[in-house]
């Protein structure tokens, strides 16, 4: 993996690293939760990734209108930070439930053998912090022990953040990932491995698909 790519990975766990720590601010029982941190309906805008699943004209057409954006869900958004804990959670849930939504029409949409090589490719991009996601933890089979040592390690890496700038978001990042390799057994770590699939050259999701072109080989 190049730098460029590094970085845009390692950006993906603060994110999640953001998201996860901002939940542990309330009581909760079980594991840190949620999902994967870097969507399928943001991968499949990439022209990089539609190139990769060899996905036709008609799946992208299809894409676009089934994964298009309500048209009342336009004007300002308020920041995370402007908002409550309660905000928050709400929040977070509607979001979860759009992505579940989004998740379906995908399925419904690609074949089972680009279904697979596009959690692939989510994987790379979200980081070893998908770890914490309710996903893959119980695909991992992730203890309380482990959880509990995850945890921690995101606190400690969320006060490190505080004064941090945006430059040092990768190197935030890449910590958080070497940990999380660190708490996991061999077992594990090989399975994960043998999950992430082959590699995908993650710079390329900097490039989105331009206007109307389209990328496939067309029925």
């Amino acid at each position: 993996m190049n730098r460029r790519a590094a970085h845009l990975s390692a950006f993906a766990a603060v994110l999640m690293l953001t998201l996860v720590a901002s939940a542990q601010d309330r009581p909760r029982q079980g594991r840190p939760g949620g999902r994967m941190g870097m969507g399928s309906a943001m991968l499949l805008r990439a022209e990089a990734v539609q190139k990769e699943l060899n996905l036709t004209d008609e799946q992208v057409t299809n894409l676009e209108q089934s994964l298009a954006p309500p048209r009342n869900q336009g004007g300002q958004r308020r920041s995370s930070q402007d908002m409550t804990t309660e905000e928050r959670e709400k929040a977070m849930e509607e979001a979860a439930a759009r992505i579940a939504e989004q998740e379906k029409k995908i399925a419904e949409i690609l074949d089972e053998k680009q279904v697979a090589r596009l959690k692939q490719i989510r994987l790379q991009a979200s980081g070893a912090m998908a770890i914490v996601s309710d996903e893959l933890a119980k695909e991992l089979s992730i203890t309380e022990e482990q959880t509990g040592k995850i945890r921690a390690a995101m606190r400690e890496l969320r006060e490190s953040m505080r004064d941090a700038g945006p430059a040092a978001f990768g190197e935030v990042g890449e910590k958080m990932n070497a940990k999380v390799m660190e708490i996991l057994t061999e077992d594990q770590k090989a399975k994960y491995k043998e999950m992430l699939g082959e590699p995908f050259d993650l710079s390329q999701l900097r490039r989105r698909v331009p206007g109307a072109q389209r990328r496939g080989g067309g029925n």
